[in-house]
């Protein structure tokens, strides 16, 4: 028999950790939701339509059909038009289905938040994540942020708001779906922004911060559909390394109750991840044993972290009495982790005992199922003995969504794929370097900055490329990561056939140029030229 847990009890999302729901996403709808907060400043939108806009596929045609001195010639192919709308402007649920619903139009342009379709388009605080984690970026940040409003919103000053005349040098897609900016009555910005929320990391969302703007470079040389497909694989990528750093450093940060120090401006990332990559993808290979290894490293860690967040979320249940009682200021996840020192120990019990009492109201612990009574018997505190049952009871449940969430950011066997795993039951997963998001990161690191565009492309080295992959992100790809231990003979066989792997890749996406066998021969160089000086152009 399971216990009766209150909401109290079941709390697990922790603003001082993450403003994030752990639920699998489209990475898409996620940043349709953003597009609102980057317009309103980190808020959201209250909108309402025109009477009689309708937010299903055949409502949005009629809305174009029923113009005809806007969008000449799309009454006489009402089949065509319905059929392109499906296939290149908006996101549908249950594609191919009798339910088959419109959850937004894609992300071409900044208004289409105005279209979206809440009830179908969940994204559980990941575009509040998102935002907070650019806005603590300081200048990189502030940067990034002005760059994504130029480019979705192309009619508006990115600083001021302001209309100005650059309203349309854009695609056919664009173009069309920018008609339905002005099919609203009121757009009004709520005011419903985490302005408290700090990052455990400072490191990580300045890294982003530079990464979109190094990518946004490029918008003048690929197209529009492309660059939002290119910023989708980088939002996601970058999300899912920043839930792998909490799910390791919030278990440290519990460990050493408050007094370990962050990442802050400048330094060297203290808690970023490796992955180790199996670049070729193929499976039953030494190299995916390896892969596979290096991931379940993280996902052994994951129930580790499921306990550690409880644990803080519950002294922040505890801390909320003492803002009331003794008027405690504590503003910071370490500043509530210190009230598991000793001198809060006497009250910290008593509060923690009378939870446990409320829990153990319908079932008395001498009732309770063997190993929950085992648990109660080795914890050595009341708190201990609240967090082992609700551990007990809840971690299940919260380890499938922090791993779905993992697999949703990282793009789990699609094309944008850090992440593959086989059909079949219990198949184990491991880490691979998908075409996009390699296309993407190469695009990124490719890029150097200064210019008249801030940034300018140059060649690198393919042993920079890999120092930089590693250094950067954390992605391995000629050498273990030191949690895999010293290599092997066979390790190092494996590895020598990655490096091999990730030149073949590079060949075949047109990055790659060897003049010899000598690795100072060999290097990445740009698809698309971006000068320091005068017109720049693709060179693909």
């Amino acid at each position: 028999m399971s216990l009766t847990l209150t909401k109290t009890d079941k709390d697990f999302v922790y603003s001082k950790v993450t403003l994030m729901d752990f639920k699998p996403v489209s990475m898409e709808r996620v940043l349709v939701s953003f597009l609102a907060r980057l317009r309103n400043n980190g808020n959201t939108s209250t909108v309402i339509r025109r009477e009689g806009v309708e937010l299903t596929i055949p409502g949005l045609v009629e809305e174009y059909l029923n113009n005809p001195e806007l969008f000449e010639g799309f009454q006489e192919h009402r089949d065509v038009v319905l059929s392109w709308f499906e296939t290149h402007l908006v996101d549908i649920v249950n594609r191919g289905k009798k339910n088959a619903a419109l959850a937004s139009p894609r992300p071409l342009h900044g208004y289409v938040y105005r279209f979206r379709n809440a009830k179908y388009s969940k994204v559980y605080g990941i575009d509040r994540q998102l935002y907070e984690l650019l806005s603590s970026a300081g200048r990189e940040g502030q940067l990034a942020l002005s760059s994504l409003r130029a480019f979705f919103f192309p009619e508006e000053d990115p600083m001021t708001g302001a209309a100005t005349r650059q309203a349309s040098l854009v695609d056919v897609e664009t173009e069309t779906l920018q008609y339905l900016k002005d099919q609203v009555k009121r757009d009004t910005a709520t005011k419903d922004r985490e302005m408290n929320f700090k990052p455990l990391c400072y490191v990580a969302p300045k890294v982003l911060a530079e990464d979109i703007s190094r990518l946004l470079a490029y918008r003048n040389h690929v197209p529009r559909s492309v660059m939002v497909e290119y910023l989708v694989t980088l939002l996601g990528f970058h999300l899912g390394l920043y839930l792998l750093r909490m799910i390791h450093v919030v278990p440290r940060m519990v460990e050493a109750r408050g007094e370990l120090g962050l990442c802050g401006h400048g330094d060297r990332c203290r808690c970023r991840q490796s992955m180790l990559v199996d670049v070729a993808g193929l499976p039953r290979t030494s190299m995916a044993r390896l892969a596979q290894q290096s991931m379940q490293n993280h996902i052994d860690q994951i129930p580790v972290f499921i306990r550690a967040n409880f644990a803080a979320r519950k002294l922040e249940d505890y801390a909320a009495q003492l803002r009331k009682t003794r008027g405690l200021t504590l503003e910071s996840l370490n500043d509530v982790l210190r009230l598991s020192h000793d001198q809060f120990m006497p009250d910290r019990e008593g509060y923690f005992q009378n939870r446990l009492g409320r829990l153990l109201d319908d079932q008395p612990e001498d009732e309770l199922p063997p190993e929950q009574h085992r648990l109660l018997q080795l914890a050595t505190s009341n708190m201990d003995k609240y967090l082992e049952l609700i551990v007990f009871e809840r971690s299940d449940y919260h380890r499938k969504f922090v791993q779905n969430a993992i697999d949703s950011f990282f793009f789990k066997n699609s094309a944008s794929a850090l992440i593959v795993q086989p059909s079949g039951f219990g198949a184990p997963r491991r880490f691979v370097l998908g075409g996009r998001i390699l296309e993407v990161l190469l695009q990124i690191m490719l890029l150097k900055p200064g210019g008249q565009y801030g940034f300018h492309t140059g060649p690198l080295r393919f042993t920079e490329l890999l120092d930089e992959l590693r250094e950067r992100y954390g992605i391995f790809i000629d050498r273990l990561p030191e949690e895999l231990g010293d290599a092997s003979v066979s390790d190092h066989a494996a590895l020598r056939g990655n490096i091999d792997a990730m030149k073949v890749r590079l060949r075949e996406l047109g990055f790659y140029r060897d003049l010899s066998d000598a690795s100072a021969t060999q290097f990445v160089t740009p698809r698309y030229t971006v000068a320091k000086t005068g017109r720049s152009k693709g060179t693909a």
